[in-house]
């Protein structure tokens, strides 16, 4: 990539904070569907046993900067609490911007012949970094090793900012239809970042599926994800298909309008034993931006003890449509 464009899109990224330092604060996922208690905590436990996944994220491959994340996240029920716990550990680099954060959850599950409806809250910490040489600027001189923005509102050292993470969820579950509901940094605030701030911004969203039973051990899952900080919303639409819950795949987009469309998303997946499964995502860009990546890849492994850890509630009267 020549240093016009490279310098071109890395203004593209820098103008997307300042003095208050704003970002892709939520990470994109192909995988949604799969990974539910990344963006539903209150989905913790609704697996019926210790349920671990691994996933990694490499977001329009080959754009200079690109936004990659990474992360572990587990639940188990907690049936003495009447409910279940998880952790979350993630790391989102984009640019100069490293995003790290921690999070722990808990919510309270009822159940009834209407299904489950589990409500919680996570609490956790995050920690910001800004690596100012990494910056570039189109009025900057970075040549022979100078490394000057020539602007006044920019740093060329590396300034960090740690702050709390925090959000309410909730999600219903049963035989026709699951979805849940999340709000994160409500309120927001901002932490100091060097000479200026950080703000983690509220942030809110939506998933629901609807299975449906085909002939012959198919089914059939169509799917949504909305995130919204109430100034831009995105949406993930997507239909997966699942073989007797071993062999599975499928197709979504990624947007809703001429602005927001991002990706067409092709997905498969495979379960290899009854406590393994590895799924991957290649998203095909329809952006403007496909002119300069390769798409995007996204692969996960789960891991389902699938076996019930102590006791206290009653077995699960509903069907769980969970295959992973």
């Amino acid at each position: 990539m020549n240093l016009p464009l490279k310098i071109t899109i890395s203004w593209l990224f820098l103008m997307s904070f300042s003095i208050i330092g704003l970002s892709q604060q939520s990470r994109l996922a192909s995988l949604f569907m799969y990974n539910k208690y990344d963006y539903i905590p209150a989905y913790a436990g609704l697996e019926g046993s210790l349920y671990i996944t691994g996933n990694y994220r490499s977001q329009w491959q080959n754009l200079a900067s690109n936004p990659v994340s990474q992360q572990v996240n587990a639940h188990v029920p907690l049936y003495f609490l009447s409910g279940a716990g998880g952790i979350k550990v993630q790391n989102h680099t984009q640019g100069a911007q490293r995003l790290s954060t921690m999070d722990v959850s808990y919510n309270y599950v009822l159940q009834g012949s209407w299904g489950l409806l589990s409500a919680g809250a996570k609490a956790g910490l995050f920690q910001y970094r800004l690596d100012g040489s990494e910056l570039r600027t189109p009025d900057g001189n970075y040549i022979d090793g100078n490394l000057e923005h020539n602007d006044p509102r920019l740093q060329e050292d590396i300034n960090t900012s740690i702050g709390a993470v925090y959000g309410l969820s909730v999600y219903f579950i049963n035989n026709f239809f699951e979805g849940g509901l999340s709000i994160e940094q409500l309120p927001s605030y901002a932490t100091r970042l060097g000479d200026g701030s950080y703000e983690k911004s509220a942030l809110s969203r939506f998933t629901g599926e609807v299975p449906i039973r085909l002939l012959n051990g198919y089914e059939l899952r169509p799917s949504v994800m909305i995130q919204s900080d109430l100034v831009q919303t995105q949406m993930d639409f997507a239909a997966t298909v699942s073989y007797t819950g071993n062999i599975f795949g499928g197709l979504g987009v990624r947007g809703y309008s001429a602005r927001s469309l991002d990706a067409v998303m092709c997905i498969l997946g495979w379960r290899f034993d009854k406590q393994y499964s590895l799924v991957y995502s290649f998203d095909i860009g329809v952006s403007a931006l496909r002119s300069v990546h390769q798409g995007t890849h996204e692969i996960q492994l789960n891991y389902d003890l699938n076996k019930k850890i102590g006791g206290g509630l009653t077995p699960k009267i509903i069907y769980n449509p969970r295959y992973m």
